[in-house]
């Protein structure tokens, strides 16, 4: 069945070594399968169809943790299971590809946000090892003693926006998010207010002083606003903002929920 216009717009990409053209679906066809089927068979021509697809995931940096592709690795454990060979009908394919056809398409034509993954992730580990070995420094001191403090510990974690992932070293290990929470509570306090309402309190620009430094910006009208969301008075001002006319224990618990959820449902 030929693609319609309304379902594909064609463009040109090069991120891999030779330029080809890529389709961006909104609703998938039967050629629009055709053509996944037959580039994801290029990229791993040796591997079984269950192997071409576990490769694509881990070389991308998808794991069998992300919901949003929950459904198409149950289905890869049933087929394999089914299939003494591991190999796949163009219709299990296609039912595979149903379980999030958008991020999985966007893998297999290289049109992740970072989309030669596997080199990226060999460029971080490299720079990983090597800063592992400064052991100098002294652990920050005003963090609460209930949380562990191993001046030993060192992980590092990446997530991009498409979800690709990298854990290193001790990336499970609790942390306390000090100023991590900066960021997080202007997000917050940009969703519930909106851009304009939070900048009439917060400013863009750099203090120039130390980021526990209590001053404000002066604006041109005379008022007074924190210089930026990221230093201490600024993200005071947007935990302020943040569900601004309830008490402050409904305050809290919205706050360390919505913090929970940020960080992967994790407390």
């Amino acid at each position: 069945t030929a693609a319609s216009a309304a379902s594909a717009t064609t463009h040109t990409h090069s991120g891999r070594k030779k330029s080809k053209q890529f389709l961006v679906v909104h609703t998938p066809d039967e050629e629009n399968y055709t053509i996944l089927y037959e580039e994801l068979n290029t990229l791993y021509p040796e591997d079984s169809w269950v192997d071409k697809f576990r490769r694509l995931f881990e070389d991308n940096g998808f794991t069998e943790e992300d919901p949003r592709l929950t459904e198409a690795f149950e289905k890869l454990e049933t087929f394999d299971e089914e299939s003494e060979s591991g190999e796949l009908t163009y219709y299990q394919f296609v039912e595979i590809l149903e379980g999030n056809f958008f991020l999985i398409s966007k893998a297999i034509e290289n049109r992740l946000v970072i989309p030669n993954f596997k080199e990226f992730r060999a460029l971080v580990e490299a720079i990983f090892e090597e800063a592992r070995q400064d052991t100098g420094g002294k652990v920050f001191t005003a963090i609460p003693k209930n949380i562990p403090r191993d001046e030993n510990t060192f992980g590092l974690a990446i997530c991009t926006t498409d979800g690709q992932k990298i854990a290193l070293g001790d990336c499970e290990a609790e942390i306390a998010l000090q100023s991590v929470a900066a960021p997080l509570s202007y997000c917050m306090a940009l969703r519930e207010k909106g851009v304009q309402e939070v900048h009439k309190k917060v400013g863009w620009e750099s203090s120039g002083k130390a980021y526990n430094h209590l001053s404000l910006k002066v604006n041109g009208d005379g008022s007074h606003v924190a210089h930026n969301p990221l230093i201490n008075s600024g993200a005071l001002m947007c935990c302020n903002l943040i569900r601004h006319e309830k008490p402050n224990h409904d305050k809290f618990e919205f706050y360390m929920d919505t913090l929970t959820q940020m960080c992967g449902g994790q407390k």
